[in-house]
């Protein structure tokens, strides 16, 4: 699919590779092949379980996880495949890795930071955020040992259900109370004060970060648009 967007579409893509997903070699099989066909933007995650996903009854593999991942696809990058046997010619991939500055533990989420630090990230992204302290907190954290661009997530709320659940049924997601409560009063009108908050996010945060990534709800894509649109007034800097 990435493929065929960059050939269709002519735009750039970043493919999500999940260690859930395939074992060793059927990852690096994946990546050989995304490599020949000129995808090179890799985010590396170890993958939700499938029982919260569409299809509960299946089996994950996780005979990696994201750093184990990043290993690989920085040793491709070295000319090596993963046994250390060398390739024909080096890859040429961008690695990015997932970062929860929301976990509920943070000294486990540094720590494995660190770790896809040294595996070879060269940038990574943020769950989706709602309050600007945790993003700022996250930065401050990390300013001593990380200089990689970090791009923060951004989720519209499209309503009062939709905000409760990412916060009570996603795992390690966290909304505020004072934005579910805005939430559960914006009545019908959720999607639009849903927008808003997104907004008045990207501008309070767009100077702590190299950048931001949207993801609408229910392929609501023309939320993320109009999240966008606040910076025809304000345009970003960064």
């Amino acid at each position: 699919m990435s493929h065929l967007i960059r050939r269709d579409a002519g735009m750039d893509v970043l493919l999500h590779v999940s260690c859930r997903d395939r074992n060793a070699i059927g990852l690096q099989s994946e990546l050989l092949g995304a490599h020949t066909l000129g995808v090179l933007n890799i985010l590396a995650v170890t993958g939700d379980p499938t029982s919260v996903g569409d299809y509960p009854f299946a089996k994950g593999v996780f005979e990696l996880d994201s750093i184990g991942l990043s290993r690989m696809v920085t040793q491709l990058n070295k000319g090596r495949d993963l046994t250390g046997r060398d390739l024909d010619e080096p890859t040429h991939f961008l690695l990015g890795v997932a970062v929860n500055p929301t976990s509920p533990n943070l000294d486990l989420e540094y720590d494995r930071f660190k770790q896809k630090l040294d595996a070879g990230a060269q940038f990574a992204f943020t769950q989706p955020l709602f309050d600007p302290r945790t993003l700022e907190e996250f930065l401050n954290r990390i300013s001593s040992y990380s200089k990689i661009p970090i791009f923060v997530g951004i989720m519209p709320l499209r309503s009062s259900k939709h905000a409760e659940f990412i916060h009570n049924e996603i795992p390690d997601m966290f909304v505020p109370q004072d934005i579910r409560d805005r939430m559960k009063g914006a009545g019908t009108e959720g999607a639009k004060v849903g927008v808003e908050i997104a907004q008045k996010f990207l501008l309070d945060t767009k100077a702590m970060v190299q950048g931001c990534y949207l993801m609408p709800p229910f392929n609501k894509f023309d939320m993320a648009i109009d999240v966008m649109k606040v910076l025809d007034r304000e345009p970003l800097t960064n």
